[in-house]
């Protein structure tokens, strides 16, 4: 994959970790964590320290952690998010052997993790079902 596709795999992956990663947000990481779930947290982790492990090949890794917390401050902010793609990109385009080993961890993501209140995952395929969320729903 080409090194476009997979920054966006990673900045898409990596949003709802944002402020357990950053300094963004210190108040809320540990019920984030717990929300998020163990496994999805170490794999972020594990993503996360791969990427910002030092500079090398002329690129800093202070620049992805700026835009991280940027995007952490600012979930839905689209330019935030364009920006922690783009640094994530110039991270993989300065190091082949990073971008393969960041592949590797994309592969081996956590299959569903529901974030949030009255969140959803669904780890295959569902058909004939209804889902509900939030309070006071009645079926018919």
């Amino acid at each position: 994959m080409d090194p476009s596709g997979i920054a966006h795999e990673v900045a898409m992956a990596l949003v709802p970790f944002l402020p357990i990663l950053t300094a963004a947000a210190d108040e809320a990481k540990e019920a984030l964590g717990r929300e998020l779930g163990e496994a999805g947290v170490s794999w972020a982790r594990r993503l996360w320290d791969r990427l910002t492990d030092g500079s090398s090949h002329g690129y800093r890794a202070a620049d992805l952690e700026a835009a991280a917390e940027q995007a952490a401050t600012a979930p839905g902010d689209a330019a935030a998010l364009a920006a922690l793609r783009w640094q994530v990109r110039r991270r993989l385009e300065a190091d082949d052997e990073l971008q393969a080993a960041v592949e590797a961890l994309l592969a081996a993501a956590p299959s569903t993790i529901a974030a949030g209140d009255r969140s959803v995952a669904i780890g295959g395929t569902t058909t004939d079902t209804t889902i509900v969320t939030g309070d006071h729903n009645t079926l018919r």
